[in-house]
């Protein structure tokens, strides 16, 4: 199994909106993502 770390920054609700948006436009199933952040993060 590959494993890759990314890290992206956002800074209102709309750009967090549009990150999601673009993962899941490139993902083809069976990956696992998950989400880090610290208390009241997204």
């Amino acid at each position: 199994m590959k494993k890759t770390t990314l890290q992206f920054t956002t800074h209102s609700p709309v750009e967090t909106i549009k990150l999601g948006q673009r993962i899941g436009r490139i993902l083809n199933g069976g990956q696992v993502i998950a989400l880090v952040g610290n208390l009241g993060t997204g």
